[in-house]
């Protein structure tokens, strides 16, 4: 006679097979990100197609399907992906002294680049995955400019955050034009582009300092003479 589980036996296989299943398709979307970047690095361009990155992988078309309806579907997944991981790298930079802070910020975000210059040339090389990317990188912007507004005790208001926007845009502009070069003169890089931000930072400091002085300033008597 075979013994029948009891209930209490069988809880622990039942919960480890549901857990399983909650993990896994997590780590399936990363498999077919993993998959579809390596097949875009192996063509030179996003052009791989669904089917040839689901056989890159041993799987069907379906399932890459299940997990990302297209090809614009991926190419976002992606890039949040990329986002993330480097919003969790700058955030991760621990507070201390206003120059400390941005160099630290700024190497990380370069050194981020740098280290994906062959992925990045080849997907920005595509109209459609630049525009999906410039959205993702002023998420890691919107971040860098939090980390150096609290670490320079900056309120970004007004001329303030104009000016560093400014900055940001610069190291956006700077960081893709100078990508593949990055390096080679990495502390150069950073230095350069600390010093935009500390220059936008004092310059935007002043001209809300001298709009508030004449805003505060006596009116002048325009009483007409008699």
């Amino acid at each position: 006679m075979t013994d029948s589980p009891s209930p209490t036996a069988s809880a622990e296989p039942v919960h480890a097979a549901t857990e399983r299943q909650r993990l896994q398709p997590d780590h399936r979307r990363e498999q077919i990100m993993d998959a579809a970047v390596a097949c875009y690095l192996a063509k030179g361009g996003v052009e791989a197609t669904m089917t040839e990155i689901a056989a890159s992988i041993g799987v069907t078309r379906n399932l890459i399907y299940h997990y990302f309806k297209n090809q614009d579907a991926l190419l976002n997944a992606i890039f949040e992906r990329e986002a993330a991981a480097l919003n969790d790298k700058i955030a991760a930079i621990p507070d201390g002294p206003a120059e400390e802070v941005m160099t630290e910020v700024v190497r990380t975000y370069l050194h981020y680049l740098a280290e994906r210059t062959e992925a990045l040339s080849i997907m920005l090389a595509n109209p459609a995955a630049r525009s999906k990317l410039k959205g993702h990188v002023h998420e890691n912007l919107s971040l860098i400019l939090e980390r150096f507004s609290d670490s320079l005790h900056l309120e970004l208001t007004g001329g303030v955050r104009s000016a560093m926007k400014a900055a940001a845009d610069f190291l956006m502009t700077f960081a893709a034009a100078e990508h593949e070069s990055l390096a080679l003169a990495e502390d150069e890089a950073v230095a350069l582009c600390v010093a935009v931000f500390r220059t936008a930072a004092d310059g935007g400091s002043r001209y809300v300092a001298a709009l508030k002085a004449r805003e505060d300033a006596p009116a002048r008597d325009e009483a007409p003479e008699k």
